[in-house]
């Protein structure tokens, strides 16, 4: 029997196991020990559950996909916050809802308190105490459950107009928990292979200047009113953020490079990266808060100039990684 992961053949020795649950097990505590999380198998071509009884004989090739614990979260988190702009695209239209769309909504609702419970599992978040916006992440996810019980009896329509609002609630939670620091710990937590390590770093030298250009950007945004706008931007600048968290974390054990070693106008990338965490810290604690004003100030004057020497820090560390 062949054995691929992620659609590539490895070396997986056997021990005993006889049944594709067996093996699964097995390849879940391998991944598990690795950081790495098994999303689905299939044998054959076919998708089977974990705990699926078939016999290994009549197998002839196994395909697990495994994702690193912080690209799963993200993938999530994504999908999350896609459907939720689903829904309110849906209903932010002058037409009668379906009975069938309805439906689909309370089963849409029930799937997302679920999403928000293993995410913040994942992230080793207790619900009860994360807060967003004075309510607590706990409560998000009663009332979905609630919402999805009451669209599946009468008045679905009537609820749904009460209660269109919690989707774009749950939206912006998700915004903060994408850039909340327990993410930011998950993201930076893994190795990288040398190669993709530089990949990271070509790709960020190349997005460094345009994505800190666009705090001002993103601050206007925000002052205008054009809260959907900024968002997407300051997501994108959040993501940049995490990789360069990320590469300025994994140079040290990878390739021997100190950050104290890469410095540019007497700063070096380890002051750098403590100064943005603090400011990180300070965006968190204001978006919990739904503090608009003060977000765009701190991302505007403290963040852009916290960033104003990374561009050039990057270039410094391909240099060194360069003569290595």
């Amino acid at each position: 029997m062949e054995i691929l992961i992620n659609g590539n053949s490895v070396d997986f020795k056997l021990d005993n196991e006889k049944k594709f649950s067996e093996l699964c097990d097995s390849i879940e505590k391998w991944a598990s020990s690795r950081g790495l999380i098994m999303c689905s198998a299939t044998a054959d071509g076919k998708p089977y559950e974990a705990d699926c009884d078939l016999d290994l004989e009549s197998v002839k090739k196994a395909d697990f996909t495994i994702q690193s614990k912080s690209d799963l979260i993200v993938d999530t988190l994504n999908e999350a916050s896609f459907y939720c702009d689903k829904i309110l695209s849906s209903l932010n239209t002058k037409e009668k809802h379906s009975a069938e769309q309805l439906a689909n909504i309370a089963d849409g609702s029930a799937w997302l308190s679920d999403v928000l419970s293993r995410i913040l599992n994942l992230l080793e978040m207790d619900p009860v105490t994360v807060i967003y916006n004075s309510k607590s992440a706990e409560s998000y996810i009663e009332k979905l459950k609630l919402l999805s019980v009451s669209l599946k009896e009468n008045n679905a329509a009537e609820t749904i107009k009460q209660e269109i609002n919690v989707f774009t609630e749950i939206k912006n939670l998700m915004r903060y928990l994408m850039s909340s620091d327990n993410m930011r710990k998950v993201i930076i937590k893994s190795i990288d292979s040398p190669e993709t390590i530089i990949g990271f770093l070509t790709e960020l030298r190349k997005e460094a200047k345009s994505k800190i250009d666009s705090l001002e950007e993103i601050s206007s945004q925000f002052q205008s009113g054009k809260d959907s706008t900024a968002s997407v931007l300051l997501q994108e600048f959040v993501d940049f953020l995490f990789r360069f968290s990320r590469l300025s974390c994994q140079i040290p054990p990878v390739f021997g490079i100190k950050p104290e070693e890469i410095e540019h106008n007497g700063k070096n990338l380890a002051v750098i990266n403590e100064e943005i965490n603090t400011v990180l810290n300070e965006i968190i604690s204001v978006m919990e808060n739904n503090d608009i004003i003060s977000l765009s100030d701190i991302l505007e004057y403290e963040l852009k100039v916290q960033m104003e020497s990374v561009p050039e820090m990057l270039e410094i560390l391909s240099e060194k990684l360069n003569s290595k």
